[in-house]
């Protein structure tokens, strides 16, 4: 439409601007009046209804893009042929702004509507300024009152002559229309009020692609509900009509519409029909900032044998003297067995020495302060790494139709949450540890998914991998952040030289043991002070150092870490797009060799803007 009115705008500059060679008249054809529909009235006669007064040709030393009266555009009339209006109904009537100097529309032209009342009969204008957009195109509505007769609209701009436009109403015969909804999605999502508007079939039909509100209607009126039943009255029964209802959203969206076309009227007559309105699908396509919490209580735990022994090997810290006893006494019996093992069973139930034991490495820890903290630190390190906060940008556009899009989801960061040194009454932004991804290597940390909108406001994720190097996230907690802290030494300190540290060994087996370097039952070394050192150091070489470094080094969840999910879309506007990524859930399955865990995920996101960071804070980081 805006190319053709170009063109228009040039075939009417370039006659308006041509010098004639023996002419002194100018005749225009009919496209040049009305895009897009013919002109009956040939020539462009000075006073003629509908028609600008004749501009003269440009004379010696007038500037370029002027006529002789110093205007620099022009205005043509925005429907041509003559103009009929029944009584009592109203219509629009729109003109077009072009420049005399490139053809082109003009937006941004004030145009002030006149009635000429001395040459009309009663009628009324909706107002009297109206200002072109981009099209160059501006209009007012006129209203007929009861009176057949001719009505004679004066428009101005301060760039052109004035443009008389004319209309002629007539004592037609009419009908009228009972408009009544269904509407089966209510209970999905309620819309109020709804909007109809009645135009002529040659003016909108239902399958034209076009948006109705940019087509001239010829009556519009509103019912509060879908339950409401809107009247049109005085409908001339000549023309058949396209009816066409909005129903509005919660922001004032179009979220629901209707279309009923090929309605003919009956002369004196109330025609009764019915418009199915249906949900319009948001359309989610955008940028937008997210954020989500991820919790892996259970992923390690059903990882498999060695997700398994990292959780015990953690576990021991809740009761270090059983934890470290059981391991102890159970290596002894692997070594001595036989008559050895047995009389070990009947020394430790006759003496009570398994409490003796178990006391004494409590004693050891908890009468030492480091110990004591780094206990409890490694007892809260579990919920530390299970559960955390990741930040992301998330891309999504449409594939094709109305329905399926696609999205990437890029990481930005990830924090984790150590409430180590947070009073009782701390807000919840305490203890708040936020990780740069140049501090660790944590995979790609990118999701690639399609997915669908259903049901107007749901979004559907698909499956989809997520390259995820969770071990190493739990290795730098304890390396760089837990161990530093609690040793007040610069780190990275490695898991087995922290935990020697903190143990003691030797001064454990001491305790044990005794002054003596063994304990005897029935003259009998049953537990020597070498034996309980070099075990306890061997214990953490291998559980610390070896088995359990390697293992979370080497955890990664990779493609193995399936994701898929859904979340609300809410519109805060008055249009169809996302503002909101709402109540977002991610679940999903982590393989590790032939063991599999399951994970679960929130999610919330806000459509990027300049004020986009804090309003995720705000809504989404309670």
């Amino acid at each position: 439409m805006s190319h053709r009115l170009s063109l228009i705008g040039l075939l009417i500059l370039s006659v308006l601007l041509a010098v004639g060679c023996g002419k002194a008249s100018m005749s225009f054809e009919g496209d040049a009046f009305a895009p897009g529909e013919a002109d009956d009235d040939r020539g462009f006669q000075p006073g003629t209804p509908d028609r600008p007064e004749q501009t003269a040709p440009p004379q010696p030393g007038q500037p370029p893009g002027e006529d002789a009266a110093g205007h620099t555009c022009v205005l043509i009339p925005g429907v041509a042929g003559e103009r009929q209006l029944a009584l009592g109904q109203s219509m629009d009537l729109p003109v077009y702004a072009f420049s005399l100097a490139t053809g082109d529309e003009l937006p941004g032209v004030e145009v002030i509507y006149d009635v000429d009342r001395a040459d009309s009969v009663a009628a009324q204008l909706s107002s009297r300024r109206a200002v072109t957009g981009n099209d160059g195109r501006a209009s007012v509505r006129l209203s007929a009152g009861m009176q057949p007769g001719q009505v004679r609209v004066r428009a101005t701009a301060q760039c052109s002559r004035a443009l008389d436009l004319t209309v002629q109403v007539l004592e037609l015969p009419t009908g009228g229309l009972e408009v009544r909804f269904r509407y089966p999605q209510r209970s999905l999502y309620d819309v109020r009020p709804i909007e109809v508007a009645v135009y002529t079939e040659a003016e909108y039909r239902c399958n034209d692609r076009v948006n109705p509100a940019a087509r001239l209607h010829v009556a519009e009126d509103e019912g509060r509900t879908v339950n409401s039943v809107v009247v049109f009255d005085s409908l001339p029964v000549e023309e058949t009509y396209t009816i066409v209802a909005t129903g509005r959203g919660q922001w004032g969206e179009a979220a629901a519409t209707g279309c009923l076309g090929q309605v003919r009227l009956v002369e004196d007559e109330v025609i009764p029909v019915e418009i199915d309105l249906f949900l319009n699908p948001l359309d989610p396509g955008g940028d937008y900032d997210v954020a989500s919490k991820w919790d892996f209580t259970n992923a390690l735990e059903q990882s498999g044998p060695v997700g398994s022994l990292l959780v015990e090997i953690i576990r021991i810290t809740e009761n270090p003297g059983q934890g470290l006893y059981d391991f102890i006494i159970n290596r002894i019996r692997d070594w001595v067995g036989g008559l050895v093992g047995g009389l070990i069973d009947t020394f430790l139930q006759i003496t009570g020495l398994a409490n003796v034991i178990q006391d004494a490495i409590n004693n050891v820890i908890y009468g030492n302060e480091t110990l004591t903290r780094i206990l409890t630190a490694l007892q809260d390190i579990v919920q530390v790494v299970n559960n955390l906060e990741v930040t992301s940008y998330m891309q999504i556009g449409k594939m094709y139709g109305d329905y399926e899009v696609f999205g990437i989801d890029q990481w930005q960061g990830i924090s984790l949450y150590w409430r180590w040194d947070c009073p009782q009454g701390s807000p919840p932004g305490c203890g708040r540890i936020p990780l740069r991804f140049d501090q660790v290597d944590l995979g790609i940390l990118e999701g690639q998914w399609t997915g669908r909108v259903v049901g107007y406001n749901q979004l559907n994720i698909d499956r989809h991998p997520v390259d995820f190097r969770y071990g190493r996230l739990i290795l730098y907690m304890l390396e760089s952040v837990l161990f530093p802290t609690l040793l007040d030494q610069p780190g990275p300190i490695r898991i087995d030289d922290a935990i020697a540290q903190l143990v003691g060994c030797a001064r454990l087996a001491d305790w044990i043991t005794g002054s003596g370097d063994c304990i005897r039952f029935l003259g009998q070394d049953v537990l020597c002070r070498d034996t309980v050192e070099n075990i306890c150091t061997g214990f953490i070489n291998i559980a610390f150092g070896g088995i359990l470094r390697g293992f979370i080094q080497g955890l990664q969840f990779d493609s193995v870490m399936d994701i898929r999910g859904h979340c609300d879309l809410l519109n805060e506007t008055p249009n169809l797009s996302v503002d909101v990524l709402d109540n977002g859930e991610y679940i999903g399955q982590i393989f590790i060799g032939n063991s599999s865990a399951a994970f679960d995920a929130t999610f919330c996101g806000v459509v990027r803007g300049p004020n986009s960071e804090e309003e995720l804070v705000n809504r989404c980081l309670p």
